[in-house]
């Protein structure tokens, strides 16, 4: 019963916690999630911050970062990604960040368009941009 109760207790935990998500960090995460469990998805995101990310304090020892910002993610080599265990994954986090670089636009407000628009209500030349963006 303990374990079960615990189990679910971390699965409320991490639901809570994704929805604290800044959208650009949540879009990575969606594109780290693809045929992933969670304890590898929370190691993968770790690795991105400790890695990339802006170091934000020492607490008893422990370094806590940032989220890479875009900037940040599109200046890295896939290659690099590929040796932190991103495997497939990390040509699409390169390309998701680079694209969004490229258009100028603040990932936070891209994101945040595309969770709030079904693309049944984007015009037609939103959607082809859309489309555009993720190399179909």
């Amino acid at each position: 019963m303990f374990r079960l109760m615990g189990s679910t207790g971390s699965f409320f935990t991490m639901r809570r916690l994704a929805n604290r998500q800044e959208p650009w960090e949540c879009l990575i995460s969606f594109i780290c999630s693809s045929n992933n469990n969670i304890a590898r998805i929370t190691g993968m995101l770790e690795r991105l911050r400790t890695t990339f990310g802006s170091r934000l304090a020492v607490i008893g020892g422990h370094a806590y970062h940032a989220f890479p910002t875009v900037d940040q993610l599109a200046a890295v080599p896939e290659g690099q990604l590929r040796e932190l265990g991103f495997g497939y994954r990390a040509r699409f986090v390169c390309e998701t960040a680079k694209q969004l670089q490229v258009r100028c636009v603040p990932a936070r407000f891209v994101c945040s368009v595309l969770a709030m628009t079904p693309l049944s209500h984007m015009g037609l030349r939103a959607a082809r941009d859309l489309e555009g963006a993720h190399g179909s």
